[in-house]
């Protein structure tokens, strides 16, 4: 019985320690696409990212330098790089997942660059980017229909005020030197009906 080799696209992302030098990162990034190489998977894309704070202390270092590499293989490529990744002292933290959403067909024609490595320069995958806009318009889509509700409910508001006045006016409006004529007038024909 023969078996069948699953190829999928893995997305790595691991952090080294923000102290190291350029070179030094270098050989780290060179270290693990050639391991992944060497079991049998293909490297499309590594990106060095700028030194971050992280969320928590790790190691001691409040920060670390970010690199993303993007990789396809069978599922052994991904169990051998987690396993060197675990026992390696040049890796603080790292976390290898499947890449679903086509980060890597975008990460592929992008060259890491110097000034490309910031994070509010970094270029963004074309699905974040239609992410990112399509949640900078819902707020405005929200923010319409509420403006447009509140209207809505003002206006109602408003119409329900003016019924409820309308209905507690009586039916016939009189001058208050008019009315006072008339409470004298009714008084006087009770006292000739007594």
């Amino acid at each position: 019985m023969t078996s069948i080799a699953i190829t999928r696209v893995y997305e790595t992302l691991y952090i080294v320690d923000p102290n190291l030098t350029d070179e030094q990162v270098q050989a780290i990034m060179d270290k693990y696409r050639q391991l992944v190489e060497q079991t049998g998977g293909e490297v499309s894309s590594v990106e060095k990212w700028d030194k971050r704070r992280l969320a928590y202390e790790v190691a001691e270092r409040r920060e670390g330098i970010y690199v993303l590499m993007y990789f396809s293989g069978e599922a052994k490529v991904a169990w051998e790089l987690d396993r060197v990744m675990r026992i390696s002292e040049d890796v603080m933290r790292h976390l290898i997942v499947l890449e679903e959403a086509g980060q890597a067909a975008a990460a592929k024609g992008r060259v890491s660059k110097p000034e490309a490595t910031k994070p509010e320069e970094a270029p963004k995958p074309a699905a974040e980017e239609a992410e990112v806009e399509k949640q900078a318009e819902a707020p405005a889509e929200a923010e319409a229909e509420a403006i447009e509700a509140a209207e809505t409910f003002e206006l109602a508001e408003a119409v329900e005020t003016a019924e409820l006045a309308e209905a507690a006016e009586p039916a016939e409006t009189v001058p208050a030197e008019a009315s006072e004529e008339q409470a004298e007038e009714s008084i006087k024909e009770e006292e000739k009906a007594e």
